[in-house]
Parts: structure tokens; C-alpha cells; sequence
């Protein structure tokens, strides 16, 4: 790839993948270049900003961290790596960026994913707990999420020990709804490793959100961050199980500032894997006795809920075989012409019938899948 002009997504994976890059200095660097992340990264490396150009979040020993470690990466390798392991990419204001994020209050400057982004939509839940929950918390998360799965409903969650891995395997054993793992990590760096399977199945099955870069680790103040994320992805909240701290009330808290919806499932007041949740009960949230009172918060009946249908018109059988070779990375438009066992003619065509029907979006020599 070291002869290819490299596409905005590589330098937006690769201002996300810096180690010292945390969400409110990439959004203070955005700010300063009005939201284009090839020349954020020129000017980062460059030496071109300066702390104060950041405002408070970042002082100048943290900019130098910053500035070495984009002084250090190789961006056509690291693009090389996104590609060759099936990682999507999507800067904020891209065609493939997923349009719950761009709406939301806070929305990430680029998201990562593995799986099928064309996931994200339709009615869905969070299900999200502690991790030290009890077998009745367990029991039930999985019991749920597979119900809501079978009624169509996209399951949310993130991945962790406890009521999110129930949730994950719950709704993975329905074969029906769309499963979304949102994770604190990147997408290579599977947390906690006892989950590797289960990451695997969500990411064959359904799709794997993050957007920390490549090689980010488990740091403590990614998770809070990641919490936001699942509600904004979600309809509705529901909290199994929670103490009086931790990170599923910061995903309650987080979907409140949206104005979704937050379920919490009644417990008992001798359990501290309850307080949490009836804590939020007696604040005024919504109780949670079965799955039909979720289905109520979504406007939703079990006979009501149908899967999100595709309004662009079916692309035709070159159509087909020109999105199969994009794949949902932004691809070179040569490369991908050069790889058809069609003419060029044939091909260059089909790709202006896929932009005019709305499935991709060519730009600077690359073309970009759009999602629904």
C-alpha cells in the first residue's frame, strides 16, 4: 500500500490509535482544523500546534507525548493492518459513518467496527450490568436478551464480564436480532481475554463497535467513554444488576442526557448487585418485570416489530460483485477496477449506478460504502 494515497480514514485511525490521544484532546485537535483529520495529523506531526491551540485538555508535556507517538507511526502500515484484518473504519462526516453516532451528543471523531455496520439500526436495547452479578442477574440477562433477539430487537452491549456477556450469549443463542458489542479496546486487543470466543461470535454474527485505534489497551477512563457510545446506540436502557457505583449507571445516566428511556429490574434490598438498580427504581425510572415492559418502552409489541427494511433499490449482479470487492473499507478505485474479471468500462459504470442509487460515495480517487 506504500505507493497508494492514503484515504482520510488512515489518518483519522491513525489520530485515534495514538497512546496519549484520549477523546477530549482528539476533539480540542479537531476543532482546531475544523474537523479534517489528514490535516490535524500534518499539523501534529509537523510541530505546528501548540498546547494552547487545546485549550485545558492537554498540557504541553501531554502534546509532546502525543506529537512523538504520531512522529513514530508508520500510517501506511497501520492502514495495512485495519485492511488486513477485516476492520472498518469511518471518520466523523464520512458516507460510512453510522448515522445514530452522527446524531448523538457526543459523537465519536471515528469509529471503529468489525462485522456489519448495515446492524446498526432498527429498534434495539442496551442490556447492561455489573459484573459481579448474581446467577439470578445472569439467568435473566440471558433469558431477555434472547426474547427481545427473537422478536427482532437489536441487543446491545459491551462486552464485559457479568450481565453484558450474558446478554451477548443470550441474544447470539436467538440466531435473530442484531447483536452490537461496543468495546473500550481496539478491536485487536480482545477485554477481558476470557471473552475471546464470544468476541469472535459477535463480530461472524453481528458487529463489533469501538473507537479507540488499533492496539489501544484497557486504560480506566476508555470505559466510561465507551458507555456513552452503547446509549447512544440503543432505544432503550435496561439495567439488570448494579451496585451503587459503576459503569451501567453511567450508561443510565448517559442515555437520561439523550432522553431514552431507562429500565431497571427490581432486586432484592439485601443484594448489593441491587442496590443500583433499585436506587434508580425509587429516582423514578421504569420498572422492568418481564420483557413485555420492555417492548412497551419501545413502542413495541412482539407482533409489531419488523426488521428494518432496505428502501434503495437491490444493486444488479455486477453491483453486487462491485460491493463484495469494496467491502466496507474505503477502497481505491483503480484497485478495485483492477481486480474485477469485468472490463473497466463495465465496472466504472456499475460504480456510478451504486453512487447514483445511494450505496456508495466516490470521492479523490476512492470509493466508500454507504450505510443504510
Amino acid at each position: 500500500m506504500r505507493g497508494v494515497e492514503l484515504p482520510p480514514e488512515a489518518f483519522a485511525a491513525g489520530l485515534a490509535g495514538l497512546g496519549d490521544m484520549t477523546t477530549a484532546r482528539l476533539r480540542a485537535l479537531l476543532e482546531v482544523v475544523e474537523g479534517d483529520h489528514a490535516a490535524a495529523w500534518h499539523r501534529l506531526v509537523s510541530g505546528e500546534v501548540v498546547a494552547g491551540d487545546l485549550g485545558s485538555r492537554c498540557s504541553a508535556r501531554a502534546l509532546g507525548k502525543v506529537v512523538r507517538q504520531a512522529s513514530g507511526t508508520d500510517l501506511h502500515r497501520l492502514w495495512g493492518r485495519c485492511v488486513a484484518s477485516g476492520v472498518g473504519v469511518a471518520a466523523f462526516g464520512s458516507p460510512g459513518y453510522p448515522g445514530l453516532l452522527a446524531a448523538d451528543l457526543a459523537p465519536p471523531a471515528v469509529v471503529f467496527w468489525r462485522g456489519e455496520p448495515d446492524l446498526l439500526v432498527g429498534p434495539s436495547v442496551a442490556i447492561v450490568g455489573t459484573r459481579t452479578c448474581s446467577r439470578y442477574g445472569l439467568d435473566l440477562a440471558r433469558d431477555w436478551a434472547a426474547q427481545l433477539a427473537a422478536a427482532g430487537v437489536g441487543v446491545v452491549s459491551g462486552l464485559a464480564l457479568g450481565v453484558d456477556g450474558a446478554a451477548h450469549r443470550g441474544a447470539l443463542d436467538a440466531g435473530a436480532g442484531p447483536v452490537v458489542g461496543v468495546v473500550g479496546t481496539g478491536l485487536d486487543r480482545v477485554y477481558p481475554p476470557q471473552h475471546r470466543e464470544l468476541w469472535g461470535e459477535v463480530g461472524r454474527s453481528g458487529v463489533l463497535v469501538s473507537e479507540a485505534g488499533l492496539g489501544a489497551g484497557p486504560e480506566p477512563w476508555r470505559f466510561p467513554e465507551r458507555n456513552r457510545i452503547i446509549a447512544a446506540l440503543a432505544d432503550v436502557v435496561l439495567v439488570v444488576e448494579s451496585g451503587v457505583r459503576g459503569g451501567s449507571l453511567i450508561t443510565a445516566r448517559e442515555a437520561m442526557a439523550r432522553g431514552r428511556p431507562v429500565l431497571a429490574v427490581p432486586g432484592s434490598v439485601h443484594s448489593p448487585a441491587s442496590q443500583g438498580t433499585n436506587r434508580l427504581l425509587a429516582d423514578g425510572c421504569t420498572p422492568a418485570c418481564d420483557v413485555a415492559d420492555v417492548l412497551v418502552a419501545l413502542g413495541l409489541t412482539t407482533e409489531s416489530v419488523h426488521e428494518h427494511r432496505e428502501t434503495r433499490p437491490a444493486p444488479d449482479e455486477v453491483g453486487a460483485q462491485v460491493l463484495s470487492a469494496i467491502g466496507w473499507q474505503p477502497a481505491n478505485v483503480d484497485a478495485v477496477v483492477g481486480a474485477a474479471g469485468h472490463g473497466v468500462a463495465t465496472w466504472m459504470a456499475a460504480i456510478e449506478r451504486l453512487e447514483h442509487q445511494g450505496w456508495v460515495e466516490s470521492r479523490h480517487g476512492w470509493v466508500t460504502r454507504r450505510g443504510r
